[in-house]
């Protein structure tokens, strides 16, 4: 008889049992590993803004740099600081995304996707229109 079929082998605990243990997590059931969470918030992030570049030809020619630390956002109305580019201007993006509860629980992709369009759709138009305007924002 092998160590498999005693009655006095070590018990087998739970795999999700201990995976929670070896993590810091609440007791109680968790929805999703970190991880899931950092990568999606990058994937949507990246997804928004090549597809609004996409949309909107005029945004897409503009070269884009990525800092490590950005200007301090400026109160509205104040003068912006003497080091500051006279190209810089700095615009709000404002959009309004309404989510089903119904979508949501279904896993309806098709309506994720064509509201992911239309944010992108809506923060190019507002960038193109910033950049194009002569007035101060």
């Amino acid at each position: 008889m092998d160590d498999m079929d005693s009655e006095d082998a070590p018990e087998v605990a739970d795999p999700v049992e201990a995976l929670n243990a070896s993590v810091d997590r609440p007791e109680g059931p968790w929805v999703m590993p970190r991880e899931y969470d950092i990568g999606g918030v990058r994937w949507f992030s990246d997804a928004s803004r090549e597809l609004a570049r996409a949309l909107h030809p005029l945004l897409a020619q503009v070269t884009r740099e990525e800092l490590a630390e950005g200007p301090p956002p400026q109160t509205e109305g104040a003068p912006l600081p003497e080091e500051a580019s006279s190209l810089y201007r700095p615009m709000a993006i404002r959009h309004e995304w309404t989510v089903s509860i119904e979508d949501v629980a279904a896993f309806n992709r098709d309506q994720f996707l064509a509201d992911l369009y239309a944010l992108a759709d809506s923060m190019g138009g507002q960038m193109v229109r910033g950049m194009l305007s002569t007035s101060p924002p």
